[in-house]
């Protein structure tokens, strides 16, 4: 007589949790060991195979981001067309959040209608066999995405209020955990008793990144294909940028040489640009987990969301509110949208316009169009660049309570974008539209504010059909993942434990909440790197900032800059490094620039000798025209560049060394000899000018220079356009 063959049992939905949380904390285990380590974790009769390991861990997304109710069950809920269910859920919020009442016939339409539109790009096994959608698929879909609903006409589903979908004075009803911000006041009690590192705030809003600067090619209601959706999420206090989320109108070329988790963004794509309610779902539960591993309870901000989702999303550690999507609202927002949003399309429309000159110059016929793959490398470099203070000083005109370490209001320094609009003003008048925009207009159209698409069933269609690229920029710190798994095995342990005994302590393996504010303080300064043309100003720049260099020569227009921020003595320090061109015909814009600098660097190159001899030229020139209050004192430095062509040289270290000394007897001005090439004391130069700044610094009083307003209110500003 055959023994019967003992049926194992499956493991739960947090099982599979902590086992592939184990494996990232130990990313060195084999899946056999893996095995091992769940049986004797689990008390299981069975050592679970490497088959089973290693479908796990392939479905590490799913396992680690499921919700808290579906935790103890053993099967994945599996959909059969998973494309058509995309569609519909995402028509399905979109109606809702209109406040449209859906009959339950009407549901059942729609589903075969995408699956009518889908058919052709489903699998042939689900094709074969299609849906019934019948009234059990019915009953499945709605409890799959916690939808109820509405009571209209010839509706057999929903009595009361559950049927209502809205609260009694009109408005889509929003799940019991968030709330609706439409004052300041309103704000004020959302984020009071919060920290500012715990208070973020979400917005989405356009971008038309083809979009031309000359008035008659952007007539009224201007509303391009050439689009991207942009959602941008960041703190109060600026230590934690998410990674922005982008929609564009058509795929990107993958790149092979990075990962999901090295690049910058996370990307999606349809033909309309818009961001579908349940990849915002997806979004905010990725969000959830890792405030859940790093033992954090935030305040999340929703601010001019379209795909605003009124079904009941289950976040452990993320309290949503959302703001009203009308006037009162806007202006509870205005400040940090005028301060973060303008900040990133300002550098975008920079290196925009440049590329529209260079395009010029080479003999393009549309010097406007861009290739989506650099618009979002713009993107996501441009909204790294934004100085900390100007986030601050942003959540601060809100109201939300952001201070300095050392207690005192927030002040925005608006240097920087002070020369970027200089630049873009310079960038216009060498394009020489026929009508030029206004400012504000190339900056910040009004016109790209995110509204409401109409959308028709292809529309939803197609939206289901494009993945994901990039990283959702929800990254966890190892440390934090481990004590998490260590908290949850200690908390399993004591739950599996049969004799009352825990092989863990939880009191132990607490740890503190994360303080992302561990440096005394921050601060911003902006350094100016000058010299004769072809010196190597802007490699020295890419290679301190990106590690980059390249033998391609291209003349600076103007000004550039990069952003890169450091430690130094114990001081986080955000250096806006500006990069200034050498030709003699952009020395007027001087004023513009080096008005407020805390630094600069001069470059000469040490097999040009014209290049050293116009030091002096260079450093009177900018004392008269940046005006600082103690010259002799303001902090140089000196670097003689290219020393990787030293059988070339021409200029002696000794001489520039004489001359350093020259410029102050009682504290010589510092001198490197570098190579932008081989990054020799590149690094070491930095540092030392940026440990200068900082010292300037502390002992003078900061200077803050007239904002730019961006209302477009400002007659002096506007009389005062160079275009």
């Amino acid at each position: 007589m055959t023994r019967p063959k003992h049926r194992s049992t499956n493991l739960t939905h947090e099982q599979k949790r902590l086992i592939c949380l184990h494996s990232r904390q130990f990313p060195k285990t084999t899946q056999a060991q893996l095995g091992q380590w769940a049986k004797e974790q689990f008390k299981l009769d069975y050592v679970p195979s490497q088959a089973a390991m290693s479908y796990m861990l392939k479905k590490r997304l799913q396992f680690e981001l499921i919700s808290g109710e579906g935790r103890d069950q053993k099967k994945l809920r599996t959909v059969k067309c998973p494309e058509v269910d995309s569609a519909l859920a995402n028509w399905f919020l979109y109606c809702q959040a209109r406040q449209l009442k859906l009959p339950g016939d009407l549901v059942r339409h729609k589903a075969r209608v995408f699956y009518e539109l889908l058919s052709p790009q489903l699998r042939s096994s689900v094709t074969t066999a299609p849906p019934q959608f019948s009234n059990g698929w019915m009953h499945s879909f709605m409890g799959r995405h916690g939808f109820s609903l509405g009571g209209g006409k010839g509706s057999k589903g929903g009595r009361g209020s559950r049927a209502d979908g809205k609260d009694s004075d009109g408005r889509p009803r929003f799940a019991a955990e968030t709330s609706v911000i439409s004052t300041l006041e309103h704000l004020k009690l959302a984020v009071n008793g919060v920290p500012p590192e715990n208070v973020y705030w979400l917005h989405e809003t356009r971008l038309f990144y083809c979009m031309s600067p000359d008035r008659q090619d952007v007539p009224p209601g201007y509303h391009p294909e050439k689009k991207l959706t942009m959602l941008l999420s960041v703190n109060a206090d600026g230590s934690d940028r998410l990674n922005p989320f982008l929609v564009g109108p058509h795929p990107i070329p993958p790149d092979p040489t990075t990962t999901d988790e090295e690049r910058k963004f996370q990307f999606a794509c349809n033909s309309k640009a818009w961001v579908p309610p349940t990849m915002l779902r997806d979004w905010l539960m990725a969000l959830d987990w890792r405030m859940r591993v790093s033992n954090r309870q935030i305040v999340l901000i929703i601010d001019s969301v379209a795909a605003v989702s009124v079904q009941k999303v289950k976040l452990s550690n993320v309290k949503v509110h959302y703001v009203e999507r009308n006037h009162a609202g806007e202006l509870c927002m205005r400040s940090l949208e005028m301060g973060i949003v303008a900040a990133v399309k300002r550098r975008y429309r920079h290196h925009f316009l440049d590329n529209a000159l260079d395009q010029r110059e080479e003999g393009e016929l549309d010097i406007f169009d861009v290739p989506l793959q650099k618009v979002i490398e713009w993107v996501a470099s441009g909204w790294q660049q934004i100085p900390r203070s100007r986030i601050m000083a942003s959540f601060a005109q809100t109201g939300v309570p952001v201070m300095s370490e050392n207690g005192n209001e927030i002040t925005s320094d608006n240097r920087a974008d002070d020369r970027l609009d200089a630049q873009i003003q310079l960038l216009l008048k060498r394009l020489k539209p026929m009508s030029p925009l206004r400012l504000i207009e190339v900056v910040a159209p009004s016109a790209e504010r995110a509204c409401d698409e109409d959308l028709t069933d292809a529309d939803f269609a197609d939206s289901a059909l494009h993945a994901t690229q990039g990283s959702t920029g929800m990254a966890v710190r190892p440390e934090d993942v481990l004590r998490h798994t260590q908290t949850v095995q200690a908390e399993a342990s004591l739950e599996n434990s049969s004799d009352g005994s825990a092989s863990f302590d939880p009191q132990e393996l607490s740890a503190p909440r994360r303080n992302t504010n561990s440096f005394a303080s921050a601060s911003d300064f902006p350094g100016f790197d000058q010299g004769y043309p072809g010196v190597g100003k802007t490699s020295l720049m890419n290679q301190y900032v990106n590690q980059k260099f390249s033998n391609q020569y291209k003349a600076t227009i103007g000004a550039d800059f990069l952003t890169k921020e450091i430690m130094l003595d114990d001081k986080l320090v955000t250096m806006q490094i500006w990069d200034t061109a050498g030709q003699e015909r952009f020395q007027s814009l001087g004023v513009a620039f080096y008005r407020g600098a805390d630094a600069c660097v001069l470059v000469y190159d040490i097999t040009n000798p014209k290049s050293f001899e116009k030091l002096d030229t260079w450093r009177d020139e900018f004392l008269a025209q940046a005006g600082p209050r103690d010259p002799d004192a303001f902090p140089f430095i000196v670097l003689g560049n290219k020393v990787d062509k030293e059988s070339e040289r021409r200029v002696q270290k000794e001489k520039a060394q004489e001359w350093c000394r020259a410029k102050n007897v009682q504290q010589p001005i510092q001198h490197f000899e570098t190579s932008a090439k081989e990054a020799t004391s590149v690094e070491e130069a930095f540092q030392t000018i940026a440990s200068s700044a900082l010292q300037k610094g502390q002992e003078d009083d900061i200077y803050v220079p007239e904002t730019i307003d961006l209302s477009g209110t400002s007659s002096k500003r506007e009389s005062s356009s160079c275009c």
